[in-house]
């Protein structure tokens, strides 16, 4: 028994100076202190703040995708997968879908509206004011509101100064 409980000593002994070599090899580093950010003299203009949003309003937007959308208000709730299609100003497509294929088609142009619900065997075709837009989306906005939100841009024109 002597030789196991030597050699037991041994590998503990060795142990022991790996995890000690370890402990004082890793001694925790400091952060290295980043000045305060500079305060300006002034508070930036108008001009300056508005400018990344006025250059991505500049640019040419559409979006094609698939959204998942969750809704839920006083009558109902629920889930389902829409396939979206805008073009700015006013253009969009939506398209919802269940597990039996296509529930709703939304299609705007901008001054007209159509909707197309299969299982119910109901079109609609008229214009696109905010009062339709609602009646068949849930969305009391005009067609260039829709899109402009659906972008991620402020529903509502940003003057430029």
């Amino acid at each position: 028994m002597l030789p196991a409980v030597t050699s037991l000593r041994t590998v503990a002994a060795i142990f022991a100076c790996i995890c000690l070599v370890g402990w004082i090899g890793c001694a925790p580093r400091r952060p290295i202190p980043t000045p305060p950010p500079a305060v300006p003299d002034q508070p930036p203009s108008v001009r300056e703040l508005l400018a990344p949003l006025n250059a991505r309003l500049e640019q040419p937007a559409g979006l094609r995708g698939l959204a998942k959308v969750t809704y839920r208000d006083a009558e109902q709730r629920g889930s389902a997968t829409q396939a979206v299609a805008l073009a700015l100003p006013d253009r969009f497509r939506l398209e919802s879908f269940s597990l039996l294929g296509v529930v709703a088609l939304h299609v705007c142009d901008g001054g007209s509206l159509a909707a197309y619900f299969p299982r119910e065997g109901v079109v609609y075709r008229g214009a696109a004011n905010p009062v339709t837009i609602a009646r068949f989306t849930r969305l009391h906005l005009s067609p260039g509101q829709v899109v402009r939100l659906l972008l991620g841009l402020p529903p509502y024109p940003v003057y430029k100064i």
